[in-house]
């Protein structure tokens, strides 16, 4: 886990969680819970991370086990950051910072100290970042700790290069740099490389820039996925499309194998991905801690249930008969509407025609009624002269 070999690793977790948790043994099944969250985060799977993570801290408190309390709560902290749900992350930070406090365990302390130092710096309130960085290394048993004053100083150095303070970076990053040479662990040491990379990219010393990036990539493992080196590897070419034609076309050969080597690492990544998300599929409605009560509950409550699922089948066959059998009455009322219907229409149809007729009738009536009257009142002013 340490080394991030989550090869053999995730399968056994999720084998390894299951197996406890049908044994009713809490603590292990935490434990592997928490394993597997730590392997989403790895994986940038943040909300598959919160999940695992926080079934874990379900069942250390249902156990009363503030023993990994913290770490778990570290973790959902740092989901929450990456989400920039930055109220909620700080609250889980805050949470773990107060039981190690109590417990007076330093090395989580600074663990925690930088976690909050790093959920500043991501809002962008690098002198706060800065302040919990020191805090980290501030502790008794840590002012001689290489490791650790390495990363708070690193830390420190991104907080001031993010700012545009380029000589306050380059002090501290530097001074990282130089205990990491020390210690002697390449992957650990490029880090700050990338850091003092981009310090060198900002201020157009691109050719430098490149020259120490590619010194530092010297040892560092990549069978396994590495979000650092994927991280210089994107800058390396970001960087050689600042450069001159000429510097670009010597290095045609570098830039392909950088191609490659970033081709491989995102192969890695989506293998990890594919085998989390598997393994999840198969795995996440047992080893959730609600659900799977509930399935069992369901399991039990099935055989009592069996005999009214058939009730309820022989209560649709019958109400199909009955959905049928109204069909064709109301299929046969709706004939005889329309047959009824029709006659009616068709008896308007004769009246209409008789009332025109009747119509025709009168008007023909009084057109005779008019022609007499004409008639009689010549025959009168003719009578004179007969």
């Amino acid at each position: 886990m340490e080394k991030k070999q989550y090869g053999d690793a995730i399968s056994l977790s999720f084998q390894s969680a299951s197996m406890f948790k049908k044994l009713k043994k809490n603590m292990e099944t935490a434990d592997n819970l928490y394993n597997i969250g730590h392997m989403y985060s790895a994986g940038h799977e943040w909300d598959n991370s919160l999940f695992y993570y926080k079934e874990a801290l379900k069942l250390y408190e249902k156990e009363e086990n503030a023993t990994y309390l913290p770490y778990t709560q570290i973790g959902i902290g740092r989901c929450y950051a990456k989400k920039a749900e930055y109220d909620t992350a700080e609250m889980y930070y805050q949470s773990a910072l107060k039981l190690l406090i109590d417990r007076g365990n330093y090395f989580m302390l600074s663990w925690c100290y930088n976690s909050l130092g790093a959920l500043c710096f991501e809002k962008g309130e690098y002198e706060r970042a800065r302040s919990y960085y020191k805090k980290s290394i501030s502790i008794e048993g840590f002012q001689s700790d290489d490791r650790q004053i390495s990363i708070a100083y690193n830390n420190i150095g991104e907080a001031y290069l993010e700012e545009g303070q380029w000589d306050a970076a380059e002090l501290w990053l530097l001074e990282a740099f130089e205990l990491k040479e020390k210690i002697g662990d390449p992957e650990f040491k490029l880090s700050t490389g990338v850091l003092l990379a981009k310090l060198k990219k900002a201020k157009g010393q691109y050719k430098e820039a490149l020259s120490s990036l590619q010194s530092d990539l010297r040892g560092v493992p990549t069978q396994v996925y590495n979000e650092v080196l994927v991280t210089a590897l994107n800058l390396i070419n970001d960087i050689y499309k600042l450069t001159d034609i000429e510097h670009r076309k010597n290095n045609v050969d570098y830039l392909i194998e950088v191609s490659e080597l970033k081709s491989g690492q995102i192969a890695i990544l989506v293998a990890l991905k594919q085998k989390l998300e598997d393994l999840n599929n198969k795995y996440v409605i047992e080893l959730s801690v609600e659900q799977y009560n509930a399935r069992v509950e369901l399991d039990k409550a099935m055989g009592k249930v069996s005999m009214a699922w058939l009730n309820f089948a022989i209560a649709v066959v019958v109400l199909g008969i009955i959905a049928l059998i109204l069909t064709m009455k109301y299929r046969r009322a709706l004939a005889a509407y329309l047959v009824k219907a029709k006659a009616l229409d068709e008896k308007d149809c004769i009246l209409n025609e008789k009332d025109r007729m009747l119509d025709e009738k009168t008007r023909m009536l009084n057109n005779l009624e008019h022609i007499l009257k004409e008639g009689k009142r010549y025959i009168e002013s003719r009578k004179d002269r007969y």
